[in-house]
């Protein structure tokens, strides 16, 4: 694909574009480290995962500060798959410095689930601070309600992901188990989109301390069939749902 046609692409729907690229890549065998020859249709994936990060990087400098996740998320996944290596960290690292920075001065377009997941991984000990007293506020939320109930759907889900991955203590599988079964959606037809993706990334946090990946595996594909022919995605994201589904399949 050109240069011009990978652009045009990518302008208005970097998300569904990446995702795009890395369910081809998967299939194709980009993400299979076993010595193999390239073929054709990899290089040319990893080509145009180059030509997305260039993109990608024009967006990051002028985009809106809520905007930095979703960006840096592509941005990730993208140059592993275009270089095959992890991109420079102090490029990413000054960004997640002028995102925790806008959270901290009063940018609420930026959900607690975000900064909370910098966290996680962050060396700076504001950062590191902010996630163990947000971690102490939410389990505290989770011990009175089971769910997070002043906050939206998809974040609830969001923040549920991100709790399935802490350690929480004594008795730890058990009440995670509890907040699975408050928390369980059975119609998948009966849930808007942006929040069946939010749940789907929620699901696949749910082993192995509540479900046996077999379990795991399976909720994922009725997630996928669902989202797979949601007419409300655009063609690259309904595309990329659909390949996950055949690699998973």
């Amino acid at each position: 694909m050109s240069q011009s046609v990978v652009s045009h692409c990518i302008d208005t729907d970097i998300a569904g574009y990446t995702h795009y690229l890395l369910m081809k890549a998967q299939l194709a065998g980009n993400f299979t480290y076993d010595g193999h020859k390239a073929s054709g249709e990899e290089l040319e994936i990893a080509r145009e995962c180059r030509s997305l990060i260039t993109v990608i990087e024009k967006q990051l400098a002028l985009c809106a500060d809520e905007h930095i996740p979703e960006l840096l998320e592509c941005y990730d996944m993208a140059y592993r798959t275009g270089f095959g290596r992890m991109p420079d960290s102090t490029f990413t690292a000054g960004h997640i410095r002028r995102l925790y920075k806008a959270w901290k001065n009063g940018n609420r377009h930026i959900e607690e689930s975000v900064i909370f997941g910098i966290g996680i991984t962050c060396c700076d000990a504001d950062c590191s601070a902010t996630h163990d007293s947000m971690k102490k506020k939410w389990l505290g939320t989770l011990s009175a309600y089971d769910y997070f109930p002043d906050t939206t759907a998809a974040e609830n889900y969001q923040r549920l992901a991100l709790m399935m991955r802490e350690d929480i203590g004594a008795d730890d599988m058990n009440i995670k188990s509890r907040w699975y079964n408050h928390n369980r959606i059975d119609d998948f037809a009966s849930v808007g989109t942006y929040i069946l993706r939010s749940y789907r990334r929620y699901a696949t946090s749910l082993f192995p301390d509540v479900l046996t990946y077999d379990s795991m595996a399976g909720l994922d594909r009725r997630i996928l069939s669902e989202l797979s022919s949601r007419s409300d995605l655009g063609p690259h994201d309904r595309e990329a749902f659909r390949i996950a589904l055949e690699c998973n399949s």
